[in-house]
Parts: structure tokens; sequence; C-alpha cells
């Protein structure tokens, strides 16, 4: 390459091969394609997938990588150890989706959530204790019709100031309904139709109840020998479940260690003890009133506490 005589840069005849900054070439190439060195040399040039149009457009980018950020297909991840993903709008601007689904793992703090056109659906379908999904504002504009909040079985989800979760209303989703509590405890009422379960556990492996349980019904139906319950570990007081006998082989409801079971005046189990009925058509209510003490709320039949 030299100078011409009007101060023009230009190439000699058939140049390349052997000068210190030649650069080879493919015969041929994608039109608009983002050339890329082959090799170390610094010499040889090859094709590439990615396309960047007139326009300034880049297409066939499959994975990018920007500092911990990695996108991925459909999948924006970090690349930093346990690093957080933060999406946050500029200014008053807001997080916008028709759809948004949280998935386990999901924490922390959306100040709004604003529908698009088409409406917005949101996904609860983990609640962490240690660091529940707070959405503070669910700006859901439009028809009724276009508002809801889905709540994945087994979850709950709380609305409260986010000072005391006892002062809001929480939602939890079973099997055969909603129950609506009080934010916290997980203590309310079944709406939609209550939990009534045909349980055949034994000594063996008895049932172990839980807290998210409260007001349901447990009843004996199906078994060839004594069905076994066991109350729940930590269950709030106000807890309370059903147990019916419909058989003769009997149904037994065993108090975690530490508590008691108290089945009318004097009539109550020994700690860690239980009460049972072997009666067919007996029935029995048990709500904790005290961190360590059930009462029998209603009783049908013959029951006896050990």
């Amino acid at each position: 390459m030299s100078s011409g005589p009007i101060g023009r840069l230009s190439y000699p005849p058939n140049g390349g091969g052997g000068g210190a900054g030649d650069v080879a070439g493919p015969s041929s190439s994608t039109d608009n394609a983002l050339a890329r060195f082959d090799a170390a040399t610094g010499k040889i040039l090859q094709d590439g997938p990615v396309v960047e149009s007139d326009a300034g457009a880049l297409s066939g980018v499959t994975l990018l990588t920007v500092d911990n950020l990695r996108f991925d297909g459909n999948t924006l991840s970090s690349i930093d150890t346990n690093g957080d993903v933060l999406v946050v709008p500029n200014g008053a601007g807001r997080l916008q989706a028709p759809t948004f689904v949280a998935l386990g793992g999901l924490t922390g703090s959306f100040p709004a959530l604003k529908r698009s056109a088409s409406g917005i659906t949101v996904r609860l379908a983990d609640d962490s204790a240690a660091a529940p999904l707070t959405c503070g504002t669910l700006d859901a504009q439009g028809t009724a019709s276009m508002r809801q909040v889905e709540i994945g079985n087994g979850f709950q989800a709380t609305f409260s100031d986010g000072a005391d979760r006892n002062r809001g209303l929480g939602a939890i989703t079973g099997a055969q309904g909603v129950r609506i509590t009080n934010g916290s405890t997980g203590i309310g009422v079944m709406q939609c139709s209550r939990l009534v379960e045909a349980n055949t556990a034994g000594a063996g492996s008895p049932n172990l109840l839980t807290t998210n349980e409260s007001r349901g019904l447990q009843h004996n139906t199906g078994v060839t020998a004594e069905n076994y319950h066991t109350l729940p570990p930590g269950a709030p007081i106000g807890w309370e479940q059903d147990f019916a006998c419909q058989n003769t082989n009997g149904i037994r409801v065993v108090a975690q260690a530490g508590e008691v079971i108290s089945v009318g005046p004097g009539v109550v189990s020994s700690a860690g003890g239980y009460v049972e009925s072997f009666v067919a058509e007996s029935l029995i209510t048990l709500e904790k009133i005290t961190a360590t003490k059930y009462i029998s709320r209603g009783i049908v039949g013959t029951w006896t506490a050990a």
C-alpha cells in the first residue's frame, strides 16, 4: 500500500501475500455478516452467523453475555454465583407483562405490576416465609372480569400492609378449595368446599397433619385396621380438625410431645398421648386453645383418652 500523487492510498496489483498486515478471506461470504478472525494469526477472516442489517439490527445471536447477565434463548440468567437479576424500570416506569409468572426462588419487592391492554395474570407458585414475593400495587385497569390472581396449588398469597401479616388477608389453595386466612398463621375457613379425606394410614406410618389442613375432616372409611393421625407440630392456636370413625376398626389421633388432648371434664390424655374411638358414626372436633392443649369442641359417640 502506498500514497498516490494526490494523497490517496492505493494497493499494488495482486496485493496480499507477504505484507505484515495482509488479511485473507473466504471466496464468498454472507451479505452483511460480521466477519471473524479464523485461528490466532490475525491474517485470516471467516464468515460468521451474526448478521447486521443496513438499519443496524443484529440477528443470528444465539447467546449473549453482558457483564454478569446471560441471554440464552428465552432465558435471562446471571453468571455470577448466587447473583441476583434485577429488572428496574426507569423513574415512574413500571414492569409490564400480559402474564407474570413467579416461579420457585423468585423473591423481592415489586412496587407495581400493571396489566397490558389484554389484562394481567399474576401467578404465585412459591411463597417463602423468609422472603415472600411482595407486590405493592396490582394495577388491573379495566373491567373486573380482566382482574385475576392465580395461586399455585398448596401455596399461600398474602395481602397486607407489609408491616404485620396477621393484619392482612391470606389465601391458601388446596385440592378441594381455597382457604381464606389471617395472612400469617394459616387459620381460616374453607371456601368453595371443605377438605374431606378418607384416610387409611396405619400405626406404622401415621397421617401427619399440617397447619394448612385446619378445618378439614378426616375419616377412616375403608380401613382394615385402626387408622392413625398425628396432630401437626407447631400448630397455631385456633387450629382445628374433625375426625369421624366410620367403622369399628377405629381411628386414633395422637398429640405432639408435650401436648395433651381433652375430650371432656377430667378426661385428658397424657402428654404426647391420644384419643380414639372404635364406635361407628362417632365424631370429634379438636381445637388447639393453648400452645400445649387441644380440647373437644364437639363430640358424638364414644371417645377415650390415654
